[in-house]
């Protein structure tokens, strides 16, 4: 990005901001693993991946079920996408219409948080899903960029006409070409087209737009300072577009989740980010 409209100096007021934020007790965790800097990679590490409501029925339930899964010896609890969806279709959770809240299905970030701080007494590292790619377009920032402000229609990839898209189209693949066929949609009311690669309520980000990236860092560190220790960052393949190219896996996607990487761990040295290997086998490496 370069230092785009000082940068720099809002990235290090938000990164110093959390850092100031951070509960005492996730400190104290920072410090251990910044001595530990690979203890993800130890051979003790062992998963357990679920949905909330499958698994325990609520949130509030789920610190009763920790000896289970110290009895099978987990270290890693994966929450299956938990953060507030859109309502009706939400592509199984990944249309995130409020980033900072819970599903209500589930329960409350208060529940959330005590879930959290239950694992972390037990040893064992929270785990949830953060989608990158796009927001439901129920998200705040879409409902500003419906009502015009300029600021948030930058925060999508919005076109006045229908030029760029075809253009685009020429090389991108369709997702779901069944039940959203394209990689645009048309609001008559916006009077634009928006971008959106999975299904018409997903709206892909802008991440040529710095202020894209402090949004999500600053909702990721919130987050953070919630409890949460390993983000599983969901579609990062798409993040970046490029004309003439398929749009995935491009080398500036590399660079922001590097980027959003060492940000991270200035201010929360102890959560750590894995990313959704989504491409053709071709090129995962």
């Amino acid at each position: 990005y370069g230092d785009t409209d000082g940068l720099l100096t809002q990235l290090r007021a938000l990164l110093a901001d959390h850092a100031n934020q951070r509960p005492k007790d996730l400190a104290a965790l920072d410090l251990r693993r910044d001595l530990d800097p690979d203890w993800f990679l130890s051979q003790d590490m062992v998963a357990y991946v679920f949905y909330i409501d499958k698994f325990a029925g609520s949130l509030k339930n789920l610190p009763a079920k920790i000896p289970y899964l110290q009895g099978l010896g987990v270290t890693y609890a994966h929450m299956m996408p938990c953060l507030k969806p859109r309502n009706g279709a939400n592509d199984g959770g990944y249309a995130v219409q409020d980033y900072r809240a819970i599903n209500p299905a589930l329960g409350t970030m208060k529940d959330f948080e005590k879930a959290c701080a239950a694992f972390r007494a037990a040893g064992i590292s929270p785990c949830i899903d953060m989608v990158l790619n796009h927001t439901a377009k129920e998200h705040e920032w879409a409902e500003k960029a419906k009502a015009g402000d300029p600021a948030y229609q930058a925060f999508y990839r919005m076109f006045d006409d229908d030029i760029l898209p075809r253009q685009y189209e020429q090389t991108l693949v369709e997702i779901f070409p069944e039940q959203a066929p394209g990689n645009f949609t048309y609001y008559p009311e916006l009077g634009k087209w928006v971008w959106t690669t999975f299904n018409e309520y997903q709206w892909d980000l802008n991440w040529e737009n710095p202020q894209v990236f402090l949004a999500v860092l600053d909702t990721i560190l919130h987050l953070a300072n919630k409890g949460v220790e390993v983000f599983r960052l969901d579609a990062v393949a798409f993040m970046w577009k490029r004309m003439g190219t398929g749009c995935q896996n491009l080398p500036e996607v590399h660079d922001i989740l590097q980027a959003l990487v060492q940000a991270i761990r200035i201010a929360a040295p102890a959560v750590i980010c894995k990313a959704e290997a989504i491409v053709g086998p071709k090129d995962l490496v």
